[in-house]
């Protein structure tokens, strides 16, 4: 076969990986903005939710889908970097942006182990918080939502939200990328350090053959820096598998094959893989550290200090702040499902999602947001539950009350309310005065949405949620 034949032949290894990637980035994205419940699917079968709702929450499935997450990756590597990673496609797009330089990037493995370590040990602990801000499809919808909202197809306290939450964060990634591609794939996201023990000693893996010249292109063009010409070795742990090296290569000299014997008896690689080897131990370790303050409780109370304000209202099958802080990944999922965008981020990006009624009520014909949730921080309800789910309770402040201070008849909160938890009772000077019956009010906010803002007469505050006739 001729070189140059042979060469655009190999070519294609790449192309064709980069392309299956694109359009699974793209079918993601779409069915973020169109189809939330299709893009549930999606984290239903990722690893940083799957591992949130084991963690935090024991599902028995959680278990088969992390075993199908890490049996294939120790066959054959990190293909799911590869491929189906959106986040780590979308670094592949950035990168391709970057001015071609010959420098390689570093091995970020004290970095990676620490925050890995750390992100477990919260994890078992109960708490999510690294995977809010590490896990990368959490990061990708929340940064597909973010640009949903700007466009306008969200309310104000959603845009200001998502642009803390959502597009900083995205424009840092971006930053990230355009200086050194798939650093944080190979540094900071606590899934690819997982992915890449296993890895590690994967039974295919790619590799340098006995006829590499050592020139250096294939080092140069790899988006992890996990090549190293000088003992000609790929590093399986940060190696994600996107065929750069094979399509690069003018003499072709890399290769996808079963792992043969990996040291030939070099004694520096043996140390080096005992090192890692440890580093590993190391994270298991503080997993179980972490499941031990879940037994003290120290995680629980860390979360509570840091990620529970007073006064939040938060989605239907939340149960409680604790627990809804400690189980959101921060995917915005549920607010790019909620058809009246009444679902906001936290005002500066950091914590959970809250229901924000300043333009519109909770949709008492929906139960969407619980629908789409992939790490069971909220409760999947069926919509005659859901419209039974006691998630606040409205106060009227009469004084403020229009009635009150303009002597003049007002019924819009009593027309608002679904569940007819507002009542009109005689007033003073002829006029009917509206009464909050608690024992029916369900903190839809409809009430507080309805009333003209100049009053602000009726609001409402969280409860504990507790659905009559269910047990969560």
């Amino acid at each position: 076969m001729p070189a140059e034949s042979w060469r655009m032949r190999r070519k294609w290894h790449n192309s064709v990986r980069f392309a299956v990637a694109v359009v699974f980035m793209i079918t993601a994205a779409f069915c973020i903005i169109i189809a939330p419940e299709t893009a549930a699917g999606f984290l239903m079968f990722q690893p940083g939710p799957t591992w949130v709702k084991l963690a935090t929450g024991g599902a028995v499935s959680g278990v088969a889908l992390t075993v199908g997450f890490l049996l294939p990756t120790f066959l054959f590597g990190r293909f799911f970097c590869a491929v189906f990673c959106p986040l780590g496609t979308a670094q592949d797009v950035i990168g391709a942006f970057r001015p071609r330089r010959r420098t390689t990037l570093h091995n970020f493995q004290a970095v990676r182990y620490g925050v890995a370590a750390l992100s477990l040990s919260l994890l078992a602990g109960g708490w999510a918080v690294a995977f809010r801000y590490l896990d990368p499809f959490s990061r990708f919808t929340a940064f597909v939502a973010a640009g949903k909202s700007i466009a306008g197809a969200d309310s104000a306290p959603f845009v200001y939200g998502s642009m803390a939450g959502g597009i900083v964060p995205a424009v840092a990634l971006a930053a990230l990328a355009l200086w050194k591609k798939r650093v944080f794939c190979v540094s900071l996201c606590p899934v690819g350090t997982v992915l890449g023990l296993f890895s590690r000693f994967a039974l295919h893996r790619m590799r340098l053959r006995d006829s590499c010249s050592g020139c250096g292109v294939c080092a140069a063009a790899c988006p992890t820096g996990c090549i190293n010409n000088g003992v000609r070795e790929i590093d399986g742990e940060r190696c994600v598998l996107c065929l750069r090296c094979v399509s690069i290569c003018p003499i072709g000299s890399v290769s996808y094959t079963r792992q043969r014997n990996r040291y030939h008896g070099n004694a520096v690689a043996v140390d080096a893989s005992r090192r890692r080897f440890l580093m590993a131990g190391a994270i298991l370790s503080a997993g179980m550290v972490g499941a031990g303050l879940r037994l003290s409780g120290a995680i629980r109370g860390l979360a509570r200090a840091a990620e529970n304000p007073d006064g939040l209202i938060l989605p239907p099958g939340a149960v409680d702040a604790d627990r809804f802080a400690r189980r959101c990944t921060g995917c915005q999922l549920c607010a790019a499902a909620c058809p009246v965008g009444v679902i906001t981020p936290a005002p500066h990006g950091f914590g959970p999602v809250r229901l924000d009624y300043a333009g519109s009520g909770c949709a008492y014909d929906c139960a969407r947001c619980g629908a789409v949730c992939p790490s069971g921080a909220l409760h999947r309800l069926e919509l005659a539950d859901k419209q039974w789910l006691k998630i606040g309770e409205a106060t009227l402040d009469k004084q403020k009350c229009r009635i009150t201070r303009e002597n003049a008849a007002c019924d819009l909160c009593v027309k608002a309310c679904p569940k007819g938890a507002i009542l009109l009772f005689d007033g003073p000077g002829g006029l009917r005065m509206p009464e909050v019956a608690a024992f029916h009010c369900i903190g839809c906010g409809a009430c507080q949405a309805a009333c003209p803002e100049r009053f602000a007469a009726i609001a409402v505050s969280p409860v504990e949620q507790r659905p009559m006739g269910m047990d969560f």
